[in-house]
């Protein structure tokens, strides 16, 4: 679920109008993309893309996704797995969703609704996938 989901920006004078089916974007290049838009300095906590740079866009190639059940419980700010239900990355045409439970792969070129699990017949990329959402998750703590 959320993937491939339809982002519109218009800016007259600004923007182009154009359907991209291939780059990987964020709701969170949304925020940093206004306030550039606006002459705005972007926080430095903030991602820096621009989602009318199409040229940066294009070097993405992963993003992380963080799921959680609930809103955090505030005397539990320090445990990022508290409330957890996913995490997902996406690498290039692949997608793995981890859960504490247990782990699923797609490959979202051929199957972007997710019907077919690959995580079987894939036990490298899995591992590969599962290794950068560890470093990510390292990276951001």
């Amino acid at each position: 679920m959320g993937i491939r989901t339809p982002i519109f920006i218009t800016h007259a004078g600004g923007i182009k109008p154009a359907v991209d089916k291939t780059t990987l974007a964020s709701n969170i290049d949304i925020a940093p993309t206004i306030l550039k838009a606006c002459d705005i300095a972007v926080p430095e906590e903030m991602s820096r893309l621009d989602l009318r740079d199409r040229g940066i866009l294009q070097d993405r190639n992963r993003i992380f996704v963080e799921v959680y059940g609930h809103d955090s419980d505030l005397d539990m700010l320090n445990d990022i797995n508290n409330g957890i239900q996913a995490r997902v990355i996406i690498d290039g045409w692949d997608k793995l969703i981890w859960r504490p439970e247990y782990m699923e792969l797609y490959d979202l070129k051929n199957d972007p609704d997710d019907q077919n699990d690959l995580r079987e017949q894939n036990t490298e990329k899995v591992s590969a996938l599962e290794e950068f959402l560890d470093l990510w998750r390292k990276e951001t703590m």
